[in-house]
């Protein structure tokens, strides 16, 4: 978001000019491509059955009603659907509201097919896989991993993260992290922030920026890389059956989090969702695949070696001052 300087007429218009038209600005750059693809599949089909894109809402309805079909035939994934109805809306403002057939046949397909989400991360295979990175010489990796489980956030949100968007309370374990411009923030135009407290992350995480530049990142890897540390962690802790992914580690913080407070008002405000509803399916899912998660005998062994490993480094040095003996 930029703050448009509320000062003289040629002073805003010049800023907002470096931004673009309106238009430009309603979604992201991310968003709209996924829309153009979508959409782009929608009209390669128009033109193999010989239809062209009607100005009419009601027959651009029907027609994205025989594509769902088609979609749904063809094996195709939900979120191309989903995609598609967005993106028509976009474009031609004057049809929202006016396709109702296709959003009816979008709600049946998500009632039917349930998505596959990657299972939740336990607190204790969170410190494992901390354990594990820190033990391969992962320390920054270690840090997002667990601040990633403990705050609650999205990959993208720990890996954007840089110092100077954190303020460290050692006494009390308390850090309080300015989010910036969220998923949701996007969408309500205002930045997030969250607070965590935990004895394990806050002083691994201030150790990990202690001697850091302001404008540092906590993770200063980039996202693949992540990507492949974390991957190949699991894999050291033979996890890799279980498909843990990065964002393991916001579901498995929630279900976390709820059996500790019991409170989905808690849940809501620490996971930033915007309904109860939402939180509330979130939460459930999630419980319930933590408690069918079945994780090898050998992989529990080689988890709780790679924890007490991460105890070890984060145990308090006691503060003796030896003599030294006289010769």
């Amino acid at each position: 978001m930029v703050v448009i300087d509320d000062g003289l007429r040629a002073n805003r218009r010049g800023q907002r000019a470096s931004l673009g038209p309106l238009r430009g600005l309603v979604i992201s750059k991310a968003t709209e491509k996924r829309y153009e693809s979508a959409m782009k599949q929608f009209f390669d089909w128009l033109e193999d059955e010989d239809e062209t894109l009607p100005t009419n809402a009601t027959t651009l309805d029907r027609l994205a009603c025989r594509f769902i079909e088609h979609a749904w035939e063809e094996g195709e994934a939900r979120a191309v659907i989903s995609n598609l109805l967005a993106g028509l809306q976009h474009e031609m403002p004057h049809v929202r509201r006016c396709l109702n057939g296709s959003w009816r046949l979008l709600s049946a397909w998500q009632r039917k097919e349930l998505p596959s989400q990657c299972p939740p991360l336990s607190w204790e295979l969170a410190c494992s896989i901390a354990g594990e990175m820190l033990k391969r010489c992962e320390p920054e990796a270690a840090t997002v991993v667990l601040l990633g489980f403990k705050g609650l956030l999205r990959t993208g949100e720990f890996l954007r993260l840089r110092k100077r968007d954190i303020h460290i309370n050692l006494q009390d374990n308390v850090a309080v992290l300015n989010l910036g411009l969220t998923k949701e923030g996007l969408r309500l135009g205002s930045k997030a922030a969250t607070m965590l407290k935990c004895s394990t992350t806050v002083p691994l995480l201030a150790a990990t920026l202690r001697h850091r530049a302001d404008n540092s990142k906590i993770f200063t890897a980039g996202t693949p890389r992540f990507r492949r540390i974390f991957s190949e962690t699991c894999a050291a802790l033979q996890l890799t059956n279980c498909n843990f992914k990065p964002y393991s580690l916001r579901r498995g913080g929630a279900t976390h989090l709820f059996e500790e407070c019991g409170s989905l008002d808690t849940l809501l405000t620490a996971g930033r969702w915007q309904n109860q509803r939402t939180c509330r399916l979130y939460i459930n899912s999630a419980m319930a695949a933590l408690a069918s998660m079945r994780v090898p005998p050998s992989a529990k062994a080689l988890a709780e070696r790679s924890r007490h490993h991460l105890e070890a480094i984060l145990a308090p040095r006691p503060n003796v001052n030896k003599r030294r003996r006289k010769v």
